[in-house]
């Protein structure tokens, strides 16, 4: 077997002052911490052992050290071990709040007509009226003898129809027949007042959105279209946001048959329509989304170098880029890539990522419960810290210091203690969770085999 060849004791100075050299200028503007300067100390001695008495072996060592201390540089991004300074955009709060002209003593309907204005309740009246002429049209004898008693409605027959359906929920019944019971254990007087049973149970057949004549088959939300459009601009029209903002999904139960269900084991639905949503962290409230319908979604911004999941942040953050809000994303948004450009924005961002991500720095240390590891780079920190397992965190608008929480441990009765960037992601970061904690809380008990009405009335 051929032997190595082994590097001449003046190419091993060299090697070895060429890399000196370069460390310095690589971690010229950051300062590095006593431990790591400690590991780089420890290191140059002994490389300077190793170059005193070269030999076979020794050149082998001194190639596998030198490989080590450069594993931390990525092929996009220059990563380096010293404290990570963040420069943080400053966000000015004083004309964050509700931008409609409202008041404690406002009408309930007025607080419901922000949002379900009297064009959009017109809009629905119409096409639901023109979706029964179109099933006259269409429908053979023994169907039109089933809806020969409708009649045409109106916009304020439809406001009466909403409010019924949004009172359902509060008031928990086996079937939809019940609510209109006159049986003196069950009976609710209220839906009785407000609407007969067979007007309710007609309109909710005819509900539609949409003319069927002009059906885009391009497009896959065409069937509740105007109801979309229209909401995603009312929730970015009346209220000017706060500082942080968190992007997730949102899955509404549907098991019917649909092209673009999805299947989600961590929610609570599991299956049904996924929309991507951005909230407001300090109010819950949900500001835009965007309802996945695979290739054809509505996402406007298209960026290479952020992939899928970049574009669908700056999708939602179109409107509030360069104004100085924080972001909170979880490990399928997160990458180097994405926090970049935000950080370019004027707008900073923290979240979980996934260590596999493009130009994500290398940390192999094994780490025992408490410790954590970090790397800096010029706009980003990349940290792991260990709980129950290994967290990953990328953060541009944190350092890597940790504080103190409310929480002891059980057994010694010590204050926990993590990186601030992690308490601030799971202070911030429930918001589309709460969302649909509410909306759960208030499913009605009406079935359909229709997923556009099915996808309406949560959004009402």
């Amino acid at each position: 077997m051929a032997k190595k060849r082994s590097l001449p004791d003046d190419s091993i100075l060299e090697f070895l002052t060429k890399s000196d050299s370069e460390d310095e200028d690589f971690d010229a503007d950051s300062e590095e911490d006593v431990s790591d300067c400690e590991e780089e100390s420890a290191e140059s001695t002994h490389l300077q052992n190793i170059s005193a008495s070269s030999s076979n072996d020794t050149s082998n060592e001194v190639e596998e050290l030198a490989t080590k201390r450069r594993k931390t540089t990525s092929k996009g991004i220059d990563w380096f071990s010293g404290d990570f300074t963040p420069k943080i955009h400053n966000f000015d709060s004083s004309s964050s709040g509700c931008k409609a002209a409202l008041s404690a003593s406002s009408p309930i309907r007025s607080f419901f007509e922000v949002f379900f204005s009297t064009d959009l309740v017109t809009l629905i009246s119409e096409e639901t009226n023109r979706f029964f002429e179109y099933t006259m049209e269409i429908s053979s004898e023994v169907t039109v003898s089933r809806i020969k008693t409708w009649r045409y409605t109106t916009p304020e027959e439809i406001y009466s129809f909403l409010a019924i359906t949004l009172l359902m929920p509060r008031v928990k019944k086996l079937s939809l027949h019940e609510y209109w019971t006159k049986d003196i254990l069950m009976k609710t007087p209220i839906f009785g007042d407000l609407m007969t049973r067979d007007r309710y149970l007609s309109i909710l057949r005819m509900l539609h959105f949409s003319d069927n004549r002009e059906s885009n088959q391009g497009d896959r939300l065409f069937k509740i279209r105007p109801v979309v459009d229209h909401l995603r601009a009312a929730f970015k029209n009346n209220l000017v946001p706060f500082k942080n903002l968190c992007i997730d999904e949102s899955l509404m139960l549907f098991k019917g048959r649909l092209f673009f269900k999805q299947f989600i084991p961590s929610k609570r639905s599991r299956f049904g329509i996924k929309t991507f949503v951005i909230c407001d962290c300090e109010t819950g409230f949900i500001l835009d989304f965007v309802v996945y319908t695979g290739a054809k979604s509505d996402i406007v911004e298209q960026h290479a170098d952020l992939g899928k999941s970049g574009d669908i942040v700056s999708t939602l953050m179109h409107t509030y880029l360069d104004k100085g809000h924080t972001l909170y994303v979880d490990n399928w948004y997160s990458s180097p890539a994405l926090f970049c450009w935000l950080h370019d924005r004027a707008t900073n961002a923290c979240g979980t990522v996934r260590r596999s991500r493009r130009d994500m720095p290398r940390m192999e240390e094994k780490l025992k419960k408490g410790e954590l590891r970090f790397r800096s780079s010029e706009k980003l920190l990349a940290l792991k810290w260990c709980d129950k397992r290994e967290v990953w965190m990328l953060s541009t608008c944190h350092s890597a210091g940790v504080i103190e929480t409310t929480k002891k441990d059980r057994q010694t009765g010590v204050v926990t203690k993590k990186p601030e960037c992690i308490v601030d992601y799971n202070r911030f970061m429930g918001a589309v969770d709460k969302a649909d904690m509410m909306l759960s809380s208030i499913e009605s008990v009406r079935k359909s085999l229709k997923w556009y009405k099915k996808f309406f009335f949560p959004l009402g």
